[in-house]
């Protein structure tokens, strides 16, 4: 139904931010994919996907391709994807902070929408404020983006225990083939595990440092894309809003092998890309006293495994303290299971630090996915101590 709207198009190449990249379908124009590009014949069998049964005569009309339709991929090695097709989808935006990628080569006129939803189940033996016992919405996301004029834009709206919030709402400026500008609110680009889209995630939960950096706010960004590295600087309101303090912040990705890591944590989602990227970070809240914080995190993905290291030293007026926290991957046999563990130290006055796992499926590629996650914090304040038990379906919208 949208494709049939008039000067309305998706970008070339590009996919929702909100749908995870299936492969292509024959007898169908390939649609927007920011992400891994179809497997080859080898690597389809290395990841084989579950076929359905057809009929004689719905196998037929698959076989049947629409003139002009791009043919299948060839068997054989692929070049390694650009910058810009690494970022898969749900990612969306580009860079290290998920922005839309550095493309000045934008067609006019262009709009697209989506959005994803999880239903999260938890039972947890924690006291006071983290006490849950059912079900609830944990995450609402609806967004839309596209580009008029040689700018691109996006707006998107956040919902989840009960609260509805703006996102997402910025313009982006291509300068030059390597240059954007962004003005607008969009998230602070410190830690990446606090910057990776919710339904990218490896757990249902970011890491506690990813959460606590998990923050939009307003402002302006520059982003420059180089074959070895990425950089950005943002200009943005800190925690007293539009008022007289700042918050700046410096990110730089060292791409150490390949072009870089795409903006998931999921294997299932990319299971082509691969790489290790080392984000070096800082970032000043000009409304704290001492409000200066580093980060330092480290990222690899092969064939079928994911790992990811940060530690972070955090600002005096925000407790100090040099938390960190290490996330492992792997696909299973069959490439329908991911199974995850992690463990954190928070590194803060009550001691606090915890380990857990999570085994994820995926019914149907691009539409569901269930995760069990079950983990153990300990901790001498009462409302951080205990077991969570966690049961979330992720759907697509």
């Amino acid at each position: 139904a949208r494709g049939a709207q008039p000067g309305l198009r998706r970008r070339p190449g590009a996919a929702p931010a909100g749908r995870r990249s299936a492969a292509p379908v024959p007898g169908q124009p390939l649609g927007p994919q920011p992400g891994p590009r179809a497997a080859t014949g080898a690597e389809a069998r290395a990841y084989p996907a579950p076929m359905p049964t057809f009929s004689p005569c719905l196998l037929l009309a698959f076989q049947l391709q629409e003139p002009g339709a791009a043919p299948p991929p060839p068997d054989g090695p692929v070049a390694a994807p650009s910058p810009q097709e690494q970022q898969p989808a749900g990612a969306g935006l580009s860079g290290s902070s998920g922005l839309l990628p550095a493309d000045s080569a934008l067609a006019a006129d262009e709009l697209d929408w989506g959005g994803w939803l999880r239903l999260a189940g938890e039972w947890n033996s924690l006291e006071g404020a983290g006490e849950r016992r059912g079900v609830e919405v944990s995450d609402l996301r609806l967004w839309t983006d596209g580009s008029a004029a040689g700018l691109a834009w996006r707006a998107s709206l956040e919902a989840g225990l009960g609260e509805v919030t703006l996102a997402d709402l910025w313009v982006r400026s291509p300068l030059d083939g390597r240059h954007d500008f962004y003005f607008g609110q969009f998230r602070t680009p410190f830690l990446r595990s606090g910057f990776i889209e919710e339904n990218r995630l490896l757990f249902s939960q970011r890491t506690p440092q990813g959460e606590a950096n998990d923050r939009f706010e307003e402002g302006l960004k520059l982003v420059g894309n180089y074959p070895a590295f990425s950089l950005e600087l943002a200009l943005q309101n800190s925690t007293d809003g539009p008022e007289d303090a700042l918050r700046g912040t410096v990110r730089a990705d060292v791409h150490l092998a390949g072009s870089g890591v795409p903006g998931t944590e999921q294997l299932y989602a990319a299971p082509r890309a691969s790489g290790a990227t080392l984000g070096l970070a800082a970032t000043d809240d000009g409304t704290l006293e001492r409000g200066d914080s580093y980060a330092i995190d480290f990222t690899y993905r092969g064939r079928g495994q994911f790992v990811h290291a940060e530690l972070i030293d955090q600002a005096i007026s925000l407790g100090g303290g040099n938390p960190v926290a290490l996330t492992y991957g792997a696909m299973l046999s069959e490439s329908l299971f991911e199974l995850g563990a992690r463990v954190f130290d928070q590194d803060d006055e009550a001691d606090t630090w915890g380990l857990g796992l999570v085994l994820n499926r995926y019914m149907i590629r691009d539409l569901a996915e269930l995760q069990l996650s079950v983990e153990q914090a300990f901790s001498d304040e009462a409302s951080a101590d205990g077991l969570r038990l966690r049961l979330a379906l992720l759907l697509d919208l």
